[in-house]
């Protein structure tokens, strides 16, 4: 059964003038005056009517036009604010430093409408007994002297504003299975760091361990007590975690500008294919990414994240797997009803899978000095290690402002096998691993490729790791059992001037380098101030 609770806004509601002062109880007016200062709006709702007990399935804002001054509404739309403090006097400072963005933009028609409405997360509602609500609405991009005049909280209850919400009971049949094998992850490059965009590709995810880290700071202090510590500080708070998923063809192949640069792109070739390069990227070229989880009925969102390591591991006969390490900005949580019908508020609607079969091993080959091939490679694993640090300061927010990354390194283990002590010795003689410690001994540079094909190919669909410049960290032959014997080699990728790079990633797909580029779908819940 359903319940619909209306809740006023408090008589303490109001807006801050062109001084930034406070004016309270009279019209709500929003936009900019005609010195060009901002005129904000703050409501504040007493939620501990709504049955606390019961699941909340809508809230919705609305609110009504009294009067207009020039046409604000042709120039910009409201953002509505959701924040967890109420002081008064609140300034414009208030606004800039609390709150999440989760208002749709609206224009000049919904905007002068009888009655407005737009949807609140139910996630503001905690119906803890407090005026636990704060909506701020505002009209950022207006010229000067345009203005909405919305009724106040002094207004008779059919015109002041209003949160509507709509409650039911509690029932275990209706809840969604929080299982593994229903859940997904999804994600999108974002055009700026930080602005959340919907999830444009389904990973082929076989573990997604993201996770909230709010940290606390331990007082140190000596009390009268040996427990420690007696008191916490909130300290810092992001969110990471660790992806992997198998590595198809196409779409999954669109997280690499996190990683790398694109170089190039060529084609389409005559099979429709095109040949996309990928190189070491500076910092300030790496992308950065939003993550969707699903679990459930929850969706968690992760905006700004950063990949700071790739790895890719393989054997014979095995499919691809990628492991990418990420350091993100924070995580938002949407129930069921703020992430709208058919995921709509955070999944793009052309939001899908890879419908191609994962990559497999083709073959690695390791050129020596001379020239000679070492084709008999397996067991595979390479790291992209881009060193991602959090920037963090002394500011109004738990989470860091941006990241960064520090040198970008590239590591190599493979295995490789020798059936004859003719190519055992040779191996040794012209890299130099059998005699490192000799005086002016260096090991030698040799280059690695490993290509992975597709399910029409290595002539279509592949993946290609070359590294130009190989130098031997380190090496062993055991001998384990009968069988042949393997050489376990680990080494590092360095800088190749040729190349411009100590790694070239090289992908060959339908896709045109478009499908690289960044979203132009923003989630309508931003982190404000990030």
């Amino acid at each position: 059964m359903s319940t619909v609770t209306t809740v006023y806004a408090l008589s303490t509601s109001g807006y801050t003038d062109g001084a930034n002062d406070t004016v309270v109880g009279a019209d709500l007016n929003v936009g900019k005056d005609a010195t060009g200062g901002y005129r904000r709006a703050f409501l504040g709702f007493n939620t501990a009517a709504v049955h606390a007990s019961e699941r909340i399935t809508s809230a919705l804002l609305r609110t009504k036009v009294k009067t207009k001054t020039g046409s604000p509404g042709a120039a910009a739309a409201f953002g509505i604010h959701g924040g967890d403090a109420w002081e008064q006097p609140l300034t414009a400072a208030d606004y800039d430093a609390v709150g999440i963005r989760f208002g749709k933009a609206v224009d000049a028609a919904d905007i002068a409408a009888a009655e407005n409405t737009l949807q609140v997360p139910s996630a503001f509602i905690d119906r803890d007994g407090v005026t636990d609500v704060i909506v701020k609405l505002d009209a950022e991009t207006v010229l000067a002297s345009n203005l909405w005049a919305l009724h106040g909280a002094d207004a008779a209850d059919a015109d002041k504003p209003k949160l509507v919400v709509t409650t039911e009971t509690e029932s275990a049949y209706e809840e969604d299975p929080a299982i593994g094998a229903e859940a997904w992850l999804a994600f999108a490059r974002e055009a700026t760091e930080g602005v959340a965009v919907k999830g444009a590709v389904i990973l082929d995810m076989t573990r997604a361990g993201f996770q909230g880290t709010p940290e606390n700071i331990e007082s140190r202090a000596i009390s009268s007590t040996r427990a420690r510590p007696v008191k916490l500080a909130p300290g810092a708070a992001a969110a990471s975690g660790n992806v992997e998923y198998e590595v198809t063809p196409e779409k999954c192949t669109q997280i690499l500008p996190a990683i790398m640069k694109l170089d190039s792109t060529s084609g389409p070739d005559g099979n429709g294919c095109y040949t996309h390069t990928f190189k070491m990227a500076s910092s300030t070229e790496l992308a950065t990414l939003t993550f969707v989880r699903a679990i459930g009925a929850y969706r968690m969102v992760y905006p700004g994240c950063w990949a700071s390591t790739w790895e890719l591991g393989v054997g014979l006969d095995e499919i691809l797997v990628a492991r990418l390490d990420l350091m993100g900005l924070t995580e938002y949580e949407y129930d069921d009803t703020a992430r709208g019908t058919d995921d709509l508020n955070v999944l793009s609607a052309s939001a899908g899978a890879d419908p191609l079969i994962p990559l497999t091993f083709v073959g690695g080959r390791l050129e020596l000095p001379s020239g000679t091939l070492i084709e008999d490679i397996r067991n595979v694993r390479l790291r992209v290690i881009n060193n991602v640090r959090p920037l963090r300061g002394i500011r109004r927010n738990r989470a860091p402002r941006r990241h960064f990354a520090l040198g970008c390194r590239v590591e190599l283990e493979f295995e490789t096998i020798f059936t004859t002590d003719k190519e055992l010795r040779k191996f040794r003689s012209e890299t130099g691993v059998d005699s490192p410690s000799t005086v002016g001994t260096t090991i030698a540079e040799d280059s690695f490729t490993a290509d992975f094909q597709g399910e029409l190919g290595a002539a279509q669909q592949q993946l290609k790791l070359a590294i130009g410049t190989l130098n031997y960290t380190a090496y062993g032959v055991p001998i384990e059992g009968e069988e042949e014997i393997v050489a376990r080699v680990t080494g590092i990728g360095r800088y190749k001037a040729a190349d411009l790079s100590n790694i070239v990633v090289t992908v060959v797909n339908t896709e045109p380098a478009s499908a690289f580029a960044a979203s132009s779908e923003p989630i309508v819940l931003l982190p404000e101030g990030v």
